[in-house]
This record gives structure tokens, sequence and C-alpha cells, in this order.
């Protein structure tokens, strides 16, 4: 959690991640994902996205994405 304790500074990994095109393996896309969304403050999950946004990385659809396969281990609503 201390990687988004910083507004606007991003880490090495984030940074590498970036020049990889794997934004959606960082802590700031995991922190927006809804099986992990009690893990971060509402500050700490805004911080995630505007790191994203700032990168052009598209958060929602990316959500989206992921939303519709989440790991075996997320219980189902119901």
């Amino acid at each position: 959690k201390r990687l988004l304790a910083s507004p606007r500074h991003t880490s090495y990994g984030f940074q590498r991640l970036y020049a990889l095109g794997r934004l959606v393996d960082s802590v700031e896309f995991a922190a927006l994902l809804p099986w992990f969304e009690p893990l971060f403050t509402a500050d700490e999950r805004e911080e995630a996205r505007t790191r994203l946004i700032l990168h052009e990385f598209p958060v929602d659809a990316k959500l989206r994405t992921a939303m519709a396969m989440p790991p075996d281990w997320v219980e189902e609503d119901g």
C-alpha cells in the first residue's frame, strides 16, 4: 500500500510494467478490482486510477474485461 501513498509518484515497477505494456499487472490496477477493493482506501483507489489514466491506460475497458473473467477464488454473488 505504500506504493499508493505518495501522490503522483510512480515506482520503478510501475514504470517497468508501463514500458512492457503490462499495467494490467500493476498494484494500481489491482487496487481497482472489486475483489481487492476492501484492501484499499478510497483515496488509494483514486490515486491508482489517476496514475493509470495519466499513462493512457484504458482503465474502464480493462476493468470490464477483468470482471468478466474473475479468478476462481472469487465468490459469486447470490
